[in-house]
């Protein structure tokens, strides 16, 4: 935003922020989880690396679960979200509102890893990596933004997501010594995605006022949430740990260190 206000007027950088402030009010959801999960992960000498491991996969494969309906619903439904939100002269930004929804999965992506890395003896060359990662997007941002305007920004954001994931993949194969199977969580969901997707699509020349985009968004999660159970992409185990504060095991002795 500051970057985007040196070469650009007051107008353009309100096109960026407002679909920008509509993502931040769901970044409280990585963010409760990771708050949750902090005391698992917060020392390796009170836990088990397995414990940690597997405190992470269900991490990832719960905010992947969450984050996916999220963002292939607000796609297919960004310009009435920014005509209903924001009014009819802000659809100029509904591009940068896609981007920036997407760039929201990552943010669900890199979530849990934090947490994983800062109590990790990689953190102080994690920090190199991630300000690496910071003037990248500093970097971008002053190519890009003077020729693209806040579609420039928007891209910039997503780019800077993408590779802090790569980042803390990176980081994360060092740390944890059972790696999750990332094609089993990222791609076992895909068809309860497409199905709601398609549903969501079905039903978009349905709504013409924001009743209706609520009671639409409604039922498709509901019928998303009712998919995830019906092909076991959760199972029963996992729906007890979501009632349990989110917490995917009892830690065994076998998982404490002697």
């Amino acid at each position: 935003t500051v970057l985007l206000s040196v070469f650009k007027d007051e107008a353009t950088v309100g096109y960026y922020n407002a679909p920008y402030k509509l993502i931040e009010t769901l970044l409280f959801i990585p963010v409760t989880l990771s708050a949750v999960l902090f005391p698992v992960v917060s020392s390796f000498s009170v836990f088990s690396e397995k414990a940690v491991s597997d405190s992470y996969k269900w991490a990832l494969k719960f905010l992947t679960i969450i984050a996916f309906p999220i963002v292939v619903s607000c796609t297919i439904l960004n310009k009435q979200i920014i005509l209903f939100l924001l009014g009819e002269n802000y659809l100029i930004s509904s591009p940068v509102f896609v981007i920036l929804i997407w760039a929201l999965l990552f943010i669900f992506i890199n979530a849990s890893a934090g947490n994983i890395i800062y109590n990790s003896k990689y953190l102080n060359t994690f920090i190199y990596f991630s300000v690496g990662n910071t003037l990248l997007n500093f970097i971008l941002n002053i190519i890009l933004i003077p020729k693209y305007s806040f579609m420039g920004a928007g891209w910039v954001t997503l780019t800077t997501e993408i590779t802090g994931a790569a980042i803390n993949y990176y980081f994360l194969k060092k740390i944890l010594s059972e790696f999750p199977d990332l094609g089993e969580i990222f791609v076992k969901p895909l068809k309860a995605i497409l199905l709601m997707g398609i549903t969501v699509l079905l039903l978009k020349g349905l709504i013409f006022n924001i009743y209706i985009f609520v009671l639409v968004m409604s039922a498709s999660f509901i019928f998303y949430g009712w998919l995830l159970i019906k092909m076991k992409i959760i199972t029963d185990e996992e729906m007890g740990s979501i009632k349990n504060i989110f917490i995917p095991f009892e830690v065994n002795n076998e998982d404490l260190k002697s």
